[in-house]
């Protein structure tokens, strides 16, 4: 999902030696790190939001990291204070990786970058984009190819057993399709998994297969795995016009909490009592 959390969770899992690659790896650009801790409901409210992003943000600082993108997947949007609360974060950038079975396009179309204005006026620049599991539609993933947003002439034996025959359809596809709907950059980003499932981890076999795509067809489509740090760069760099919008982007995914009303009481009630503490250690600071 993008989140900090895990981050948090892997360093106390592993071993130093573990954690030093990490952190290299992370200095040196090959792995970038993303200033959402999870992925909140709007159960949340700003003073979790904002504890939560600060974790984030001082593990950055501390190991002098760079913190420049948040990201989140399977949900389909953020309440307009997380626009805020970002920026203040020294986070710039946000890229959504919505779930679109349920929630739809938020603009009506696939990737669409846009210009998110916070209250504050100020703004953060978004990218809305496929679905999380889209590169494994696309079959970028050898043995975790899926289709449950694709429904084309890719049958089970090619999903299933030959992820390549699945890429050479569905990836002209894709991008003939990003050209007919107007799609005006030269690039388009979406996410891959090293398995089918969600929660997945990564495969050093989705390397191996943009090497030999690119070897074969890189001249007309070329596959290049990047952070979400050199995407944002190169999105800042286009002379494409982002246009810009105000207002709540929300989650339409939230339904959950109408079916857990006892969690969602308990959870109000908490939010409630720290906001009444807070106020009454500001007003007895001793």
């Amino acid at each position: 999902g993008g989140s900090f959390g895990s981050v948090e969770r892997f360093g106390g899992a592993v071993g130093g030696g573990e954690r030093q690659r990490f952190l290299r790896a992370g200095g040196d650009g090959r792995i970038g790190l993303s200033a959402n801790y999870l992925n909140f409901s709007e159960l949340a409210d700003e003073t979790t939001l904002r504890l939560a992003t600060a974790r984030a943000a001082e593990f950055a600082s501390r190991h002098e990291l760079p913190l420049t993108c948040a990201m989140s997947a399977d949900i389909n949007g953020h309440g307009w204070g997380c626009a805020d609360i970002l920026i203040d974060a020294g986070t710039p950038n946000l890229f959504a990786c919505v779930h679109t079975h349920h929630g739809r396009y938020p603009l009506e179309r696939p990737q669409p970058g846009f210009w998110w204005e916070a209250p504050s006026g100020r703004r953060l620049l978004v990218w809305s984009g496929e679905h999380y599991h889209h590169g494994n539609e696309l079959g970028l993933a050898p043995a975790a190819v899926s289709s449950y947003m694709t429904k084309d002439d890719c049958d089970a034996a090619m999903v299933y057993g030959d992820h390549r025959a699945v890429a050479e359809r569905r990836i002209p596809r894709y991008v003939d399709h990003l050209r007919e709907l107007g799609h005006p950059w030269e690039f388009a980003p979406v996410m891959v998994s090293g398995l089918r499932s969600d929660n997945a981890p990564p495969s050093v076999g989705i390397r191996d297969f943009c090497m030999d795509w690119n070897q074969e067809h890189g001249e007309r489509i070329r596959l290049s795995m990047v952070t979400l740090d050199e995407f944002f760069l190169r999105l800042r760099q286009s002379a494409v016009e982002l246009p810009r919008y105000r207002g709540d982007w929300p989650d339409w995914w939230s339904d959950g909490p109408a079916g857990d009303p006892v969690g969602v009481r308990l959870h109000r009630d908490a939010q409630r009592r720290r906001a009444a503490l807070l106020a009454l250690s500001k007003q007895h600071p001793e």
